[in-house]
C-alpha cells in the first residue's frame, strides 16, 4: 500500500539526485567499493528503507571528522536539512516526480575505470590468491619502474582488487637493502576505503626517477570468501614541473600499551616542524580498538589549535580529510597527534579485551599513526631541502618522548631501540645531562 504523503513535496530531481550524486555517488558505482549501484531513480527507489536506515543511524555516509573544526574538500557529511529531506522524501514513498533521471548521466560520469581520464602509465601489480579466513601477512612486492626519464606525478589511482589497505612508495635501493626501504622511500599514495582519491593538491608534485622501484604496501583482510587480487595502478604526470613537491609526514608511536579492560586509554606522539610548512591533508589510522583521533598544532608560543578531531574513530574506513586551504605551520611548532583508546568489553569490536595490547601491524594488534600531506615553503623542484634522515630523527623523537616534554630522555628509550640510539646520546648530549633536546639530536646527522 502506498504510504501517505506525510512530508511537504520533495523533488527527486532537484534536491534528492544532485545530493546523492554529490555524496554518494563517487563509492557506489560499478566500479566503486559501496556493494551497489546508483545508477537510477529505480535503484534508489528499491534501496530506499535501507537508505533511511543507515541515514538515520549515522552509518552513512562515512564521515567522522568534528563539523565544527575545520573546512574540507570533498566533504561527505550531511547538514541535518539534507539529512531530513533525504529521510522525510522516503517515508513520503519516495516520489519520482517529473524530469529526467540525473543520476543516469552522473552514473555515466563515475562508470569509467579511471575516474580521473586515461592514466600516462598504468601498472599491473602480481595476482594473489587470498583464503577465505585467517591473518594475513603483508606483501611487499617490488614494481620496476617503466619509465626511463625523470617524470613529476600530479596523482595516482588504484583499481583494488580484496585489499583493505594499499600504501605506495617509491625509492632507490639494491636488493639486499629490501629491509630498510622505509628509511629511503618517499610515500607516493596512501590507499584505503573512503580515501580513494590520490590524485595530488593542486601544484604539487612528486618526483619519480627512472631506475627507483615502486613497492606497494598491501594489507589484505579476509571476508569468508577466497578471491584473487589483481590490483591496477595508474600514474598521472604533470607536463611541467609543479610549483611544490608534496611530502608525506608521519607521526607514530611505537611503544604504544593498551592496558586490558581500560575503556579511554589515550596514547600521543608528536612531529616537531623544523621549517615553515603548508599542510594539505590528514589521516588518522588506528584498528579495532581506536575511539577517536585528533590532530593539534602547538605553536612556538605554547598557544595549540586543533586542526582535525575524529569523535568517533572508525577503523573501517580510512578517510583522508583534505583541507580547503593549505594550513601555514611555522617553524618551531609540533604536530601533535592523539587517539584514544577502548580495549573494554564495551567495545563490540574488539578482539580480546583481556589483553595488554602492544603496537602491531595486524588487526588484532595496535597502531597510532598520524599521516599528513605537506610541502616546505623554501623547497622547489629546483631547489631541493628536504633531508629524509632528520625527517626520520623527527619522527623517532616524537614517539619515544613519553611525557612529550621536548626532550628524549635515555630512560624514555626502550631497550630494544637503546644500542640505535647510542650514537645519539654519546654524540649530541653536550650537557651530559642524558637528555637530547631537538637540537641536540639533530646535530649529530652528518
Amino acid at each position: 500500500r502506498k504510504q501517505p504523503n506525510i512530508h511537504p513535496e520533495i523533488s527527486y530531481t532537484e534536491t534528492i539526485a544532485p545530493l546523492l550524486n554529490k555524496k554518494c555517488q563517487g563509492c557506489h558505482d560499478d566500479t566503486g567499493i559501496g556493494p551497489w549501484s546508483m545508477s537510477s531513480y529505480s535503484m534508489i527507489k528499491g534501496f530506499a528503507p535501507m537508505i533511511r536506515e543507515v541515514v538515520r543511524l549515522k552509518r552513512m555516509p562515512p564521515w567522522d571528522a568534528d563539523p565544527k573544526i575545520g573546512l574540507w574538500e570533498h566533504d561527505r557529511s550531511l547538514s541535518v536539512l539534507e539529512r531530513q529531506n533525504l529521510v522525510h522524501w522516503i517515508e513520503s514513498g519516495a516520489p519520482r516526480g517529473g524530469g529526467i533521471d540525473p543520476l543516469i548521466a552522473s552514473h555515466d560520469q563515475f562508470s569509467r575505470d579511471w575516474v580521473h581520464g586515461e592514466p600516462d602509465v598504468t601498472i599491473n601489480l602480481p595476482a594473489y590468491q587470498l583464503p577465505a579466513s585467517g591473518i594475513l601477512d603483508y606483501k611487499f612486492p617490488i614494481l620496476d619502474n617503466p619509465l626511463t626519464e625523470d617524470v613529476w606525478l600530479a596523482g595516482l589511482d588504484v583499481l583494488p582488487g580484496s585489499a583493505h589497505k594499499e600504501i605506495f612508495n617509491n625509492a632507490s635501493f639494491s636488493q639486499n637493502e629490501l629491509a630498510s626501504f622505509n628509511s629511503k622511500s618517499n610515500l607516493l599514495a596512501y590507499w584505503a576505503p573512503g580515501n580513494e582519491d590520490a590524485m595530488y593538491p593542486n601544484g604539487t608534485g612528486v618526483l619519480l626517477k627512472p631506475g627507483e622501484k615502486i613497492i606497494p604496501e598491501l594489507h589484505y583482510t579476509t571476508y569468508g570468501r577466497s578471491s584473487v587480487d589483481r590490483t591496477q595502478l595508474a600514474l598521472y604526470f604533470h607536463e611541467e614541473p609543479p610549483k611544490k613537491i608534496l611530502r608525506f609526514g608521519q607521526i607514530f608511536d611505537f611503544t604504544l600499551r593498551i592496558p586490558a579492560h581500560v575503556r579511554s586509554h589515550k596514547e600521543q606522539a608528536y612531529n616537531y616542524i623544523e621549517k615553515d610548512m603548508h599542510i594539505y591533508m590528514f589521516a588518522a589510522h588506528a584498528h579495532y580498538r581506536g575511539k577517536s583521533a585528533k590532530f593539534t598544532l602547538e605553536y612556538p608560543s605554547g598557544q595549540k589549535e586543533v586542526l582535525l578531531s575524529v569523535p568517533n574513530y572508525d577503523a573501517d574506513w580510512q578517510l583522508g580529510y583534505k583541507l580547503k586551504q593549505p594550513k601555514f605551520v611555522p617553524a618551531g611548532s609540533r604536530l601533535i597527534f592523539e587517539v584514544i583508546y577502548d580495549n573494554s568489553i564495551h567495545n563490540l569490536k574488539n578482539p580480546d579485551p583481556t589483553r595488554d595490547v602492544p603496537w602491531g601491524v595486524q588487526i588484532s594488534e595496535e597502531m597510532l599513526v598520524g599521516i599528513f600531506l605537506f610541502s616546505w615553503d623554501d623547497e622547489k623542484p629546483d631547489n631541493i631541502t628536504h633531508n629524509a634522515e632528520r625527517m626520520q630523527q623527527t619522527v623517532w623523537m616524537g614517539s619515544l618522548d613519553q611525557n612529550m616534554d621536548g626532550m628524549l630522555a635515555r630512560e624514555e628509550v626502550p631497550k630494544s631501540f637503546r644500542r640505535t640510539f647510542y650514537r645519539a646520546f654519546h654524540l649530541g648530549d653536550k650537557d651530559k645531562n642524558d637528555m637530547l633536546d631537538y637540537q641536540e639530536l639533530m646535530s649529530t646527522i652528518k
